[in-house]
């Protein structure tokens, strides 16, 4: 009997200990999915992060290429500017000149009118190329204004 009773005790602890170890192995069973499945989801994410970096690699290549073009438009409006400052520069040296050519102009018309007035007192008989009415001008001054008689201008 009491080989029995021992055979019966040792079989209750070995059954213990399989349903202890069987309980073990499906616990480190599914802690073995759950790992898988993290593991899974690790790659994943990775994977994710690395299409991410180059998503970001490809905009940092965009905004480079977006600065290089924004500097060369700098450029060419500094040189439309300094060629708009040369224009205006030369406009303001004509509009100089063209005043300063007016001026001298009138001065030139003031003289001849002088010099018309002094030259008008001799007069030949017989020559109408000295009266102020019948002379005749070149065709190069025929734009310009001759005194007819003292006073006004045709």
């Amino acid at each position: 009997m009491l080989g029995m009773l021992i055979a019966v005790s040792v079989t209750r602890l070995i059954a213990k200990s399989i349903r202890g170890s069987l309980e073990l192995a499906q616990r480190s069973s599914q802690e073995a999915r759950e790992i898988e499945a993290l593991i899974a989801e690790f790659v994943t994410r990775v994977d994710e992060g690395s299409v991410l970096v180059e998503k970001a690699g490809s905009a940092m290549h965009v905004m480079n290429d977006i600065s290089v073009a924004s500097d060369e438009q700098s450029r060419g409006i500094a040189q439309i500017g300094d060629a708009v400052t040369g224009m205006d520069r030369t406009i303001q040296e004509n509009a100089t000149m063209v005043s300063d050519s007016t001026s001298a102009a009138l001065a030139l018309e003031a003289q001849v009118a002088r010099l018309a007035s002094l030259i008008a007192v001799f007069r030949l008989p017989g020559n109408d190329m000295c009266e102020p009415e019948t002379a005749q001008r070149p065709a190069r001054f025929a734009a310009l204004p001759v005194q007819v008689t003292k006073g006004e201008w045709v």
